[in-house]
């Protein structure tokens, strides 16, 4: 049981990706009493870590999403109206935001990232975009 990130250890979590040792892995985790699930990084070695969610109260919503092969970098999305944020989380600087969108992927070595921007509020239309990781460049 990897746990959650509630006080009293009753909420849920799941997982979304795993490093390629199985010593890193990330997804979305109960907060607390009423609040959203956030994203969150677990390691054998530190436990479940909170990734936030870019509120200032705490009560937002955000999961991460993908991780790349040695666990050192993980991207996540923050939830939000009217459009969601794409996250990357560094283990050396840790949080950037890169953009508005969803769903995004990492590769292996951490070097690019993808994401989905809906380049309306209605979603009414989409592109995929691919980035290089700003602490690789």
């Amino acid at each position: 049981d990897l746990g959650d990130l509630t006080a009293s250890s009753t909420g849920g979590s799941y997982v979304n990706a795993i490093s390629a040792d199985g010593s890193v892995v990330v997804g979305g985790a109960d907060y607390g009493t009423g609040a959203n699930a956030h994203a969150f990084r677990w390691s054998s070695a530190g436990g479940m870590q909170d990734l936030g969610d870019f509120t200032a109260s705490g009560t937002g919503r955000s999961k991460a999403i993908a991780i790349s092969a040695d666990g050192s970098f993980i991207t996540y999305e923050v939830v939000s109206s009217p459009r969601s944020n794409v996250v990357l989380w560094n283990r050396v600087t840790g949080v950037t935001r890169l953009s508005y969108g969803a769903s995004p992927a990492i590769s292996a070595d951490g070097r690019y990232v993808t994401y989905l921007d809906h380049l309306d509020s209605d979603y009414n239309s989409s592109q995929v975009f691919l980035t290089t990781n700003p602490s690789l460049r």
